[in-house]
């Protein structure tokens, strides 16, 4: 891919003059290079931005995530349910913890899970907090990432 990048820029270098091919080739350059992290990354949704989900990269690219249900039951408990959809032909084995707050802030209690999501598949991740003081403008937070012996370019065996 740089190679062909590089091929274009210098076809371009004759009619460009050198200083913007030179600012052009450098751009290239630093943003193939690029850096690589395990941070957590806000996930892709199906409809539009959700801060409270954080997932991997590579978890991300494979899946897209639907509405968030909220219900509050008759003991005001908060129920959380999330679809998640494989967009790939492979399963996704599925690490998920969900995390409730208050109104302040303050974690009350949190739930952890795994799934297998199958090719194409939908599931539907499920918690509910175990305090009616979970409220606020973030009740919960949800983060989801591969079960580590399947996550992509990890090394099983070593």
């Amino acid at each position: 891919m740089l190679t062909s990048l590089v091929r274009s820029l210098k076809a371009l270098k004759s009619t460009l003059r050198p200083a913007a091919a030179a600012a052009l080739l450098g751009a290239a350059l630093l943003s193939a290079g690029g850096c690589h992290s395990d941070a957590p990354v806000t996930a892709r949704p199906e409809a539009y931005d959700v801060p409270w989900l954080l997932t991997t990269p590579a978890l991300r690219a494979d899946t897209m995530v639907g509405d968030v249900r909220q219900v509050y039951d008759e003991n005001n408990l908060l129920h959380v349910t999330v679809p998640v959809r494989n967009v790939t032909g492979h399963n996704i084995p599925l690490l998920y913890k969900f995390m409730f707050y208050d109104r302040n802030g303050a974690e009350l209690s949190t739930y952890a899970g795994q799934t297998v999501i199958p090719p194409h598949g939908l599931t539907e991740l499920n918690a509910n907090a175990t305090s009616p003081r979970a409220e606020g403008d973030r009740p919960f937070r949800l983060e989801v990432r591969y079960l580590e012996p399947w996550a992509p370019g990890a090394n099983v065996g070593t």
